[in-house]
């Protein structure tokens, strides 16, 4: 398998004529074969406004193309992560969202997650589909993409709220015109501890409908991931295997250009997830590893759905481009809160009330449904006599109706009642201009400004329902307006080496708090917080290209941080839930990259992170149910963050007897990270730095393939987050933990 330069055409990308030959030009061509396989892959970035050289570009950024991410598939954002120095994400298993973390800039306790927050410090994105918003989608099935982007550091101007620390865009593959492509991949691995197998299918066709005009993709997966954990104390009996997931997806694109300067793209994409219980056991009650210990499963069901409508207009001095997009979001958990009412009651003297409490079994189930449209306007002006110009316009509207109830039942009784419920109902709105100048002051420089104004509103209503007391339900409306600004510079030493500097800055969007009465109404509102990212790097091809080494040094001074806070209503003693702003933080460090072509045959690929992330000042004190915030202090580290971050990859490919044989080891290192602030929090542990093995080996040839692949190889086990609430006594708490070493075989074939 040759590794060579990729040179993207305006044919494969479907990019306007005007910018395909600005990056043809930029692109040389070698001719020498045996030097061209020695030479490490030239990248351009697709996660822009307009596409970039990687080198090209002011600013960190890590992307995986088609031929890595067909070698090597990624199953979730958590094997993206491994590749990409900076980016952290807790893997909290399928049942639960998994926070991204990019340099350090984190707040939120490594919890439950049961209510799918993530926090929103970075913006994901599917083709033109902004993935934003407090309540995160499940896992997008990462199957058939063309390249997977990740932009380090504030990306507000380009991409608004959330994006306060950085973006992650997966990129579709796109039909292709005038060729008929068909590909099944398939695997099927057994994971230590579980009892079934697991197998993991895709089946992509390619169909050109029109001559030069018209194309069609499909995408059908199903991934079965088998449970490893067992439950010996549920209520119905003991159960093996509770943990196994289910998805199913299915992707459509057409691609569409009845003329030359005229483009049409669409993309619907539709998966459903099913879940039976947490990826978590709970060795302190159980006495062993991989056993939990609640009285009901814990099972999670979402459907989730994304639609992309693009269209693109060549002018002959500018690119039209206009994208329409939609995401739908349907998602029920069910969590176990048995173990809660049973230690709140352990005090109970009387000897009837306690055999009535433990006959009484206690959960909360959760239904969220979100639904989101988008529309951007934008227009590319390139290669202007002062530089390049994007400008454009977006528009942005988010629904959100969710409900959650406690339930009491007597199980052998078959009684049940409703404790109490919450129902909040939300609607967000945004529109904002954006725009990006880059002007080539020099044949050695490039400047970049750029901006973002953007106005929104955030309005909604809250009730709480508790058995035999009347309803309580308030509402809260925010409206507020903000600007983001971006300064950059890149500097071409020689051929060899670039240089940059740039200063951006990001947000997460404020909004209104409902629920709280009116003697708490100072609280119904929250401000934005802000990142600005101060980064110097460097980008470099040396050793005739066989090396390639990119380095960055940062510094993120964050300000009026958002958090969950509680406090109790003076007049009835209730305690409320609400977001605020604490105070600041900061975070620095340092990203490395290395990719070095060591013969024909042997390549190395590797990263580093290092970032430390701390408060500058005291956090404010409030009251908290769950243990996730008490006081924070000056130089408290941010919870969630590992400090120290390791990648190292050696790929072999050689052709022999016809056939290509690629075999990689990769060794993956994280050091330790606190789960709260510090000691003073009921939930704070310092939890152990690890180190985790794979390996893959596969023969083929151009239309086959077929191998081995092993994942965790020492079978480690890592505890990634834990539930360590008193008031859940014992038997509630649990640590989520990685999937043990899985062994298994895969086929891939195309047409």
């Amino acid at each position: 398998m040759l590794r060579v330069f990729t040179i993207f055409s305006s044919t494969s990308l479907m990019l306007p004529s005007a910018i395909a030959e600005t990056i043809e030009s930029s692109v040389d061509v070698v001719v020498d074969e045996k030097v061209e396989n020695q030479k490490v892959e030239e990248t351009l970035i697709l996660g822009l406004k307009r596409p970039v050289n990687a080198a090209d570009y002011a600013g960190a950024v890590t992307s995986l193309n088609q031929q890595q991410l067909n070698a090597d598939p990624p199953e979730k954002i958590e094997d993206v992560a491994a590749r990409v120095p900076g980016l952290f994400v807790q893997d909290n298993g399928a049942r639960n969202s998994s926070p991204v973390i990019m340099r350090g800039i984190s707040f939120r306790s490594m919890g439950t997650n049961d209510s799918g927050t993530d926090g929103a410090t970075v913006v994901t994105y599917v083709d033109n589909i902004p993935l934003q918003g407090y309540f995160s989608p499940p896992q997008l099935v990462l199957k058939d993409l063309q390249q997977i982007d990740v932009l380090r550091g504030p990306q507000g101007t380009l991409y608004g709220a959330s994006s306060l620390s950085g973006q992650i865009r997966y990129q579709t593959h796109k039909p292709q015109l005038n060729e008929f492509f068909l590909q099944f991949q398939g695997r099927l691995s057994q994971t230590a501890h579980a009892s079934a197998l697991n197998y993991d299918t895709g089946l992509v066709v390619n169909v050109p409908l029109v001559d030069d005009q018209l194309a069609a993709r499909i995408m059908l997966s199903e991934t079965r991931h088998a449970g490893f954990i067992d439950n010996p104390y549920l209520i119905t009996g003991p159960e093996k295997d509770i943990n196994d997931d289910n998805i199913t997806a299915a992707r459509l694109s057409l691609f569409y250009t009845p003329i030359d300067v005229l483009t049409v793209s669409l993309m619907y994409q539709q998966q459903e997830t099913e879940v039976g219980d947490r990826q978590a056991d709970n060795p302190t009650f159980t006495g062993q590893e991989y056993l939990a210990s609640t009285t009901y499963l814990q099972p999670m069901e979402g459907e989730f759905e994304v639609l992309d409508f693009g269209l693109s207009y060549d002018f002959d001095s500018f690119t039209f481009s206009l994208a329409v997009t939609r995401y739908d979001q349907q998602q029920y958990v069910k969590s176990d809160l048995t173990s809660l009412l049973h230690e709140l009651n352990k005090d109970v003297q009387d000897i009837q009330d306690i055999q009535d409490i433990q006959d009484i079994q206690y959960y909360s189930q959760s239904d969220v449904g979100v639904d989101q449209q988008s529309l951007e306007l934008k227009v590319i002006i390139p290669a202007t006599p002062l530089g390049d110009v994007v400008v454009g316009v977006f528009y942005n509207e988010l629904n959100l109706l969710s409900t959650s109830s406690n339930n009491l039942t007597d199980y052998f009784e078959g009684e049940e009642f409703n404790d109490y419920q919450t129902e909040q109902q939300s609607r967000f709105k945004d529109v904002a201009l954006f725009g990006e100048f880059t002007w080539p002051v020099t044949a050695a420089l490039d400047v970049t400004v750029g901006g973002r104004y953007f106005i929104y509103e955030d309005s909604a209503d809250a009730c709480l329902f508790i058995i035999d007391v009347a309803p309580d339900c308030h509402a809260a409306k925010h409206r507020d307006n903000h600007r983001s600004f971006k300064f950059s510079a890149l500097y071409r030493l020689n051929g060899e080496i670039n240089l940059y500097a740039n200063i951006a800055d990001g947000f997460r969007r404020g909004g209104a708090n409902p629920g709280l009465p009116a003697e708490l109404a100072e609280l119904r509102t929250r401000d934005p917080d802000t990142a600005i990212n101060y980064e110097l790097g460097l980008k470099s091809v040396l050793w005739q290209q066989r090396l390639q080494l990119d380095a960055a040094l940062f510094y993120i001074d964050w300000s009026d941080i958002q958090l969950l806070a509680y406090t109790v209503a003076p007049s009835s003693g209730r305690l409320y839930s609400y977001i605020t702003n604490a105070n600041d933080g900061r975070s620095y460090g340092m990203e490395l990259s290395v990719s070095f072509m060591l013969s024909e045959t042997w390549q190395l690929n590797g990263s580093y992170a290092f970032s430390d992330a701390s408060l500058t000042e005291h956090a404010l004190s409030y009251n908290d149910i769950d243990g996730s915030g008490d006081n924070g202090y000056k130089n408290d580290r941010l919870p969630g963050s590992p400090r120290n971050q390791l990648f190292l990859e050696l790929i072999y490919n050689h052709s022999l007897m016809g056939l290509d044989v690629e075999a990689a080891v990769n060794a993956q290192h994280i050091s330790n990270v606190t789960t709260q602030l510090n000691d003073e929090h009921e939930g704070y542990r310092v939890l152990q730095g690890y180190s985790l093995f794979n390996a893959r080996g596969f023969i083929g040839t151009g239309q086959w393939r077929t191998g081995l692949f092993i994942n965790n190889i020492v079978n480690r086990r890592v505890i990634t987050g834990v539930q360590r609430n008193p008031n859940h006594g014992q038997r509630g708490m649990f640590d989520y933990i990685n999937r043990p070493r899985t062994v298994g075989v895969d086929v891939l074939y195309q047409y």
